[in-house]
């Protein structure tokens, strides 16, 4: 009798002790995918060649300066970065540096004597704001493609510099503020991406002859707009 009361004993502690053995596994495990799920998503972002339209207004006092400096063409280049928490909602910082090109002004190209007065602005203009990534499902729900649509908004904050040439030159500086809005479409590939923008934005010049700035900005190239996934993947919703 006194054996069967060990080899009973002996079986219940067996059992026991596997069970304790392989729960903590689970809990591991389980812990492991929550961490997982809930890691940070972040997006590095480039903007290598994106142009911009601007169309401004001149204060009421602005004189003796040239229609065309009321509006010109931009190379745009930018860097940016995106954080993603938990899910489709984030935050986005970027800075970006618009080139004024000058297409729009009256003087002949590489006019030497005699040219018409022009006026050149360029921007230097940061924003901080709010974004929602959408991720498209995809027939291929564990392929690397994935679509996403990241409609955004932020407040803008920066300089203008413009130059005047004609029958003399003059400089000036103003801050800017205003707001921008947009919609971004990216192709992602494992964990980098490139895609399409499309951007309005209006400035307000703080002081200047330039009174407001509103600006259209666009690529349609998708490898000057390119970007890379730290942290959390993106990946397709679960149906």
């Amino acid at each position: 009798m006194r054996s069967s009361w060990l080899g009973l004993a002996a079986l219940v502690a067996a059992l026991l002790s596997g069970s304790f053995q392989r729960v903590p596994a689970q809990d591991v495990e389980q812990t492991s995918e929550s961490k997982k799920g809930a890691s940070l998503s972040t997006e590095l972002r480039f903007r290598l060649f994106t142009a911009s339209y601007r169309w401004s207004s001149y204060r009421s006092g602005a004189m003796d300066l040239p229609d065309s400096g009321k509006r010109s063409l931009y190379v745009v280049p930018a860097l940016g970065v995106r954080f993603y928490p938990k899910n489709g909602h984030g935050v986005l910082v970027d800075v970006d540096y618009r080139l004024d090109i000058d297409v729009d002004s009256d003087a002949e190209f590489l006019c030497i004597f005699d040219c018409p007065p022009q006026l050149w602005t360029e921007f230097v203009v940061a924003h901080a704001g709010y974004g929602y990534r959408y991720v498209i499902r995809t027939a291929r729900e564990r392929g690397r493609l994935l679509w996403t649509l990241t409609p955004h908004a932020s407040v803008a904050a920066g300089k203008s510099y413009t130059d005047r040439t004609g029958s003399f030159n003059q400089s000036e500086q103003s801050a800017v503020v205003g707001a921008r809005f947009g919609l971004d479409i990216d192709l992602h590939i494992n964990r980098f991406f490139m895609g399409w923008t499309l951007r309005y934005e209006i400035l307000k010049h703080t002081k200047g002859n330039l009174r407001l700035s509103h600006f259209l900005s666009w690529n349609v190239i998708p490898v000057f707009a390119i970007g890379a996934v730290i942290g959390r993947e993106v990946r397709a919703p679960v149906p």
